[in-house]
């Protein structure tokens, strides 16, 4: 049987790279339709998305993969005795 405490924060991970990819594509959506509405014109270069888009993941992986390592390695007695 697996640890729970090594499972439980990968999940997390997962929950927030989806958040956070989710939140990305709905600001640069948004961001599109206001341009098109006030008539800019707009060339959406395929490298500079995808640019984008990996320093965003980047970002966010290393962001939520720290916190989450320290608290795997907590024991859980003594971080609920923190608290």
């Amino acid at each position: 049987m697996q640890n729970l405490a090594l499972i439980l924060p990968r999940r997390n991970l997962v929950y927030l790279l989806l958040l956070s990819l989710s939140a990305w594509l709905v600001f640069a959506l948004l961001f599109l339709v206001v341009l098109i509405n006030e008539g800019i014109p707009i060339v959406i270069l395929p490298e500079v998305v995808l640019g984008g888009f990996s320093c965003a993941v980047i970002i966010r992986l290393v962001l939520a993969y720290a916190p989450a390592r320290g608290a795997a390695k907590l024991d859980s007695v003594v971080a609920l005795a923190s608290e």
